[in-house]
């Protein structure tokens, strides 16, 4: 048995670790973009929004839930060697074909749709995340609860990309540099993180089967729906408003959106992190007094943010402009319920084994969502009503949320 205090001491390492990931995540494109934008203008950067987006798309179906259903797995069996390793080859070589399919599809896709065959070499390059995400095995070592070794590497090759962009990006004419060096650098870290993971962790090579891909595929299938139903309607909403709007537009939203969710990756972050560990626990205690915590600060840094938007805007993109201002404000009003909602679905429903229920609170709420977008868009065609839309979805995605949790009596 492993002593308590080595569990927290994991949980807190943990905790720290993706936190300090998801902080460079959140802090170095607040740093890139007021120069991205000022740059190669909004225009452009909606443009880059929109095939990140679609591109995101292909990216959640080549992770197909397994950063929920895989990490859970290894996080019970990280004892058990020769099961583990089993785990990790089955989910590399089931996303691998996953890879191909998608690779296929955005090639039929380049060839009928106008808006991705004119940009094609765009959406080629930006591809290149998928791949990326593929060989980082993040949910691997979050199931071990050793974050700290990924985020290393990890970080280290943000601030690599980081730098490029300041170095070669220096008119309209470079937009392309800042996928290509994302690319190149997600490529790069999860090669040395694949690696390190096989070698550090004494992992066996195993090629799985096909009767055993299918199965690792058909057990993260409902993963896959939730995940998809989540951050996939964020991405087709985007790619919506790029297709609808124009690249203007949508660099107006891109920003503003970029903004919410650093400030919803605090949710995430804790979510993650309690996740293998409530799997594993069911510690409501610890929950508890995350969750407070959590809730009160995402509450106390909101006002400000909404207080002084203007200044906050102009700070980072050198922008003042009405339209995005109103964006902001709009999407941040949704943070407290989207936070909530992360908390309470993963990891309290799945820890508890109602992991149907917590994948059918993202869904439904996903579904409302899209059709609220999509009826706004035949009737009204107003881009702040889909903004608004947002709070429907994460007020939704609480509700049902807790009346899972209800009528299982977890809580």
């Amino acid at each position: 048995m492993i002593p308590e205090s080595i569990k927290k001491t994991n949980l807190i390492e943990s905790f720290l670790s993706l936190s300090s990931l998801q902080f460079i995540n959140m802090l170095l494109p607040l740093i890139v973009l007021p120069y991205l934008v000022r740059v190669i203008g909004a225009d452009y950067f909606g443009l880059i929004s929109v095939a990140l987006s679609v591109v995101m798309l292909f990216n959640l179906f080549v992770e197909f839930g397994f950063n929920l259903s895989a990490t859970k797995s290894v996080s019970i069996n990280r004892s058990n060697i020769q099961e583990i390793s089993s785990i990790f080859f089955n989910v590399f070589y089931s996303k691998l074909i996953l890879l191909f399919t998608s690779l296929i599809v955005l090639i039929i896709l380049t060839i009928f749709v106008e808006y991705l065959s004119k940009n094609i070499v765009l959406f080629y390059i930006t591809f290149g995340l998928v791949l990326g995400n593929l060989l980082l095995p993040i949910w691997f070592y979050l199931g071990v609860e050793k974050m700290r070794s990924v985020t290393v590497i990890t970080v280290l090759f943000k601030i690599i990309s980081t730098i490029l962009v300041f170095i070669f990006i220096k008119d309209k004419d470079d937009y392309i540099l800042f996928p290509l060096f994302n690319s190149i650098a997600l490529i790069a870290s999860g090669t040395v993180a694949f690696i390190y993971a096989y070698y550090r962790f004494n992992l066996i090579f195993c090629k799985p089967s096909i009767s055993e891909i299918k199965n690792q595929i058909k057990t993260s299938a409902h993963f896959f729906l939730s995940r998809f139903s989540t951050q996939g309607s964020r991405h087709i909403v985007i790619a919506l408003i790029g297709f609808s709007f124009g690249n203007l537009i949508a660099g107006f939203y891109a920003m503003a959106d970029k903004i919410y969710m650093a400030a919803m990756s605090i949710g995430g972050v804790a979510s993650q992190t309690l996740y293998p560990f409530m799997s594993a626990k069911k510690d409501l205690i610890i929950f508890r007094k995350i969750f407070i915590s959590i809730i009160s600060f995402v509450v106390i840094i909101l006002f400000p943010c909404i207080y002084f938007e203007e200044q906050l805007l102009f700070l980072l993109f050198n922008l003042k402009e009405p339209i995005l201002s109103k964006l902001f404000i709009i999407l941040m009003l949704s943070l407290p319920f989207g936070v909530i909602s992360q908390l309470v679905g993963y990891p309290l429903l799945a820890a508890f084994n109602f992991d149907k229920h917590a994948n059918n609170s993202l869904i439904f709420s996903s579904i409302i969502y899209l059709l609220t977008v999509f009826l706004i868009l035949i009737f009204t065609n107003d881009i702040f009503y889909v903004a608004a839309s947002v709070i429907i979805y994460n007020i939704s995605r609480v509700g049902f949320a807790f009346y899972y949790i209800k009528i299982n009596k977890i809580i």
